[in-house]
């Protein structure tokens, strides 16, 4: 029982604060003998992908232990009409792995050193999970080049307090078992969703074989960001498209976002692009279109 109220506790963790899947492999989107990287103030190298042409550009980044071929169903939909840019966090995917601080705003380094490699002038960022937060802290950094930030099953209450005793009971677990604390949460995400059975393994055993010496501290660094204050700070407007699992304070969000907007997925779980990938991708298209009209 304990341990079920511990999972429970850590799923709402996860998508209110806040994996290869898809059988599409990156190779498949990019000449993976030409893996282009950027590098951020810490000489971290960012790996990324850049797909197509049109502006504005996407730009699409993955939530906790994932990586950018989650999106690629995405970079298939939406590559036609935009430029699309995906990446790998430090960390994660073929980023490099030497930071020394995993503090949640670094991940918004990550992604500025993508843009500004790749000189784009307006982008609108689509953030999953932990990726939602990492595209707040982006655009509060490029407040200039941002269009607008979409989170994916995350931020649903700025006004979220983690219950420190759960998360330390849940990190001990994690560092004395961590790939078996992996695969039931990771399986817990799913729990309410329509993805295939081959997805759902696949993204246990890509999520769980991650490092964890960075995962458990990644992890524990969400109890420490600020997200009222990045909310204030972010002047673009911020969407969200989030299962309805979980109701998103939206106007609770509006104090700190008087911009804020959030549609909600029913018979999808935490990854509503691996669920209902067609459905979730006209849900995207309708909001990507109305922040490039609102300009």
């Amino acid at each position: 029982m304990r341990s079920k109220v511990l999972l429970t506790a850590a799923l709402v963790v996860l998508s209110l604060a806040c994996s290869g899947a898809p059988d599409e492999s990156d190779a498949a989107l990019a000449n993976p003998e030409d893996r282009p990287y950027a590098t951020t103030p810490d000489g971290i190298p960012i790996a990324y992908s850049d797909h197509g042409e049109g502006e504005p550009t996407l730009v699409f980044v993955h939530g906790w232990l994932g990586n950018r071929n989650y999106w690629a169903g995405q970079v298939m939909a939406f590559a036609g009409k935009y430029r699309v840019v995906t990446l790998d966090l430090a960390g994660h995917g073929e980023s490099g792995t030497g930071r020394t601080d995993w503090a949640t705003k670094t991940f918004g380094e990550d992604i500025r050193a993508v843009v500004e490699q790749l000189d784009l002038e307006r982008v609108i960022l689509v953030g999953h999970s932990l990726g939602g937060i990492a595209v707040l802290e982006a655009a509060r950094l490029m407040p200039e080049r941002t269009l607008g930030v979409i989170g994916v099953d995350t931020l649903h209450d700025a006004d979220f307090k983690f219950d420190d005793a759960q998360l330390d009971a849940l990190l001990a677990q994690y560092e004395s078992q961590f790939q078996p604390t992996c695969a039931q949460f990771v399986r817990a995400m799913f729990a309410g969703g329509t993805s295939d059975p081959t997805i759902v393994e696949r993204t246990i055993a890509g999520m769980c074989a991650a490092p964890p010496e960075i995962a458990i501290p990644v992890f524990a660094a969400m109890r420490d960001y600020d997200m009222p204050a990045a909310m204030r700070e972010v002047k673009a407007p911020i969407r969200c498209i989030n299962s309805a699992r979980h109701p998103t304070n939206v106007e609770g969000n509006r104090a700190y976002s008087a911009d804020f907007k959030a549609v909600a997925m029913e018979g999808v779980a935490h990854f509503p692009m691996f669920d209902q990938p067609d459905e979730f991708n006209q849900v995207l298209s309708v909001v990507v279109t109305s922040l490039v009209g609102a300009t």
